[in-house]
């Protein structure tokens, strides 16, 4: 048991961190070449503020494995990430790999500091902050914007792209719908509410075009409309997550290697026309086909996090543009890729681990002390609305924007001070 003082210090900071990285993607740089500058420093500053509080917690108390089950792929990343660093050549690298690590600190941190009965307030303010990125990108689709990104595309809300967009609304648009499915507010209205948080931020991503979300979003609903995932995987899978980590990876890689021998030896150049009718799917194998380049010339351990950017126009074939590619391209669109550029496929086996651990840790929960036939009736109790769950109170937050919003048209707030109004009010 920890002091009371200590332990209090320990929750507040887990919620205030919890709260920060909620609202990170609003703190764009304004007036600068670099609009995500503050938030790369805000998470370096988050990770500085989590050591100094381990390192007077671990006076006081020392976690055991049962307290902190995913110290091992975590240890396993940082050295992946280590090992990838000594093939690279660029100063990207050192600042992408202490980002990462960074995230990877603030995830063991949350990990140990969070509570439970602090999960609904930060649940819902993840939720509202979706929500108010849904509307700021429908206003940009109007066009009605506070920046010009220098994007083709209309709806980028403040992640310059539309696919980054799309990822950010899927995650936010599951956990509404969770809250307003599950029912973890005591009236109806609150409820409904969230419903409606959801619709919009659903209608927000089908008009962003972010193909890739949409599916995730279609994926969630079906999720969310059985119980099958919650059982307990089998013995074999069940063994380690390392196993399960392993198995992902490699079928993760071979798959992207059919698809690079494939689109490799296509005979590209008898192409009478370019391919127009399917010409975005074809510019993205061909990219995928570049980043699986750099990934072969160092397969085991990859070339550093954020090299890939730089290696990719080496790769470009002949035929790029043709097929609808830019003259330059730094981005594979693929997350798989991406990782095994920069930290091979033994970065991939790692960040493939970690996931394991962490979907083996929500199955966990939810079916322990269970039998496997009567998974299905998991969160019959759940459903039931506890006398102790608290209200939502919308005013607060509503009563500002609206004052805000009506001093920013008035011209009595200028831009920066009103843009960085929204994440304090959320």
């Amino acid at each position: 048991m920890l002091p009371a003082a200590i332990n209090s210090l320990f929750r507040i900071t887990g919620i205030v961190i919890s709260a920060m990285l909620i609202v990170l993607p609003w703190f764009i740089t304004t007036q600068a070449n670099d609009p995500f500058l503050n938030q790369n420093w805000i998470v370096f500053a988050l990770a500085a503020l989590s050591i100094c509080i381990l390192s007077v917690v671990f006076l006081f108390f020392r976690p055991r494995n049962g307290h902190f089950v995913i110290f091992k792929p975590l240890l396993l990343i940082f050295v992946a990430i280590a090992s990838s660093m000594y093939f690279s050549e660029y100063l990207i690298t050192l600042r992408t790999s202490l980002l990462w690590l960074s995230l990877l600190l603030l995830l063991a941190f949350l990990r140990l500091s969070r509570r439970q009965t602090d999960n609904r307030g930060i649940t819902l303010m993840f939720s509202v902050a979706g929500f108010a990125m849904s509307i700021y990108s429908l206003a940009q689709k109007c066009g009605w914007d506070f920046f010009h990104w220098g994007s083709p595309y209309k709806m980028v809300g403040t992640l310059s792209n539309p696919n980054y967009l799309g990822a950010y609304l899927m995650l936010t648009a599951i956990v509404t719908l969770g809250m307003a499915i599950e029912g973890s507010f005591k009236r109806t209205l609150n409820r409904s509410i969230l419903f409606v948080m959801f619709l919009v931020q659903a209608v927000a991503i089908l008009l962003s075009g972010a193909v890739s979300a949409t599916v995730g979003l279609l994926l969630a609903l079906l999720l969310f409309s059985t119980r099958f995932w919650e059982v307990k995987p089998g013995r074999i899978i069940r063994f380690s997550p390392f196993l399960s980590g392993a198995i992902i990876a490699v079928v993760l890689t071979i798959l992207h290697g059919i698809v690079f021998y494939s689109t490799s030896n296509y005979p590209w150049e008898n192409l009478a026309k370019p391919p127009y009718s399917y010409l975005s799917i074809v510019s993205r194998l061909v990219v995928w086909q570049m980043g699986y380049s750099v990934f072969l010339a160092q397969p085991l351990t990859g070339l550093g996090p954020g090299a890939i950017m730089y290696l990719m126009p080496v790769q470009r074939p002949p035929y790029a543009t043709a097929l609808g590619l830019k003259i330059f391209n730094d981005d594979p669109h693929s997350a798989v890729v991406s990782l095994l550029a920069e930290t091979g496929i033994f970065g991939l086996f790692a960040f493939s681990a970690l996931f394991c651990y962490l979907a083996g840790i929500s199955i966990w929960r939810r079916s322990k002390g269970l039998k496997p036939e009567d998974a299905a009736k998991v969160t019959q109790e759940n459903q039931t609305v506890q006398e102790d769950t608290p209200q939502i109170c919308w005013l607060p937050a509503l009563i500002p924007a609206i004052i805000v919003f009506l001093g920013f048209k008035a011209g009595f707030i200028n831009l920066p001070i009103f843009f960085y109004s929204i994440p304090v009010i959320i």
